[in-house]
């Protein structure tokens, strides 16, 4: 999906469905990272799924876009994964 946001600005959305191999290691933010606060947090396919299902309808058009390209994305993954 490459959908405009409101600044008209391109938007590239990248997903990895991907196997975790060994320990979780620390995280490695850069400092606008830190800024912000990002934390990464590990979660199943499912509460993946529940977690941006539960995300609310906003007036803000670009956040629930977010929203609905995650429940795409991880929906499409659990889709090919009970298809295999």
């Amino acid at each position: 999906m490459r959908p405009y946001n409101s600044y008209y600005q391109l938007n590239n959305s990248y997903g990895y469905f991907v196997k975790k191999i060994g320990d979780i290691q620390e995280n490695n933010f850069d400092d606008d990272e830190i800024e912000e606060n990002f934390e990464l947090v590990w979660v199943t396919l499912e509460k993946a799924i529940e977690l941006f299902d539960e995300l609310p309808i906003t007036d803000n058009h670009f956040r629930n876009y977010i929203k609905e390209r995650g429940l795409l994305f991880l929906n499409e993954v659990k889709n090919h994964k009970s298809s295999n």
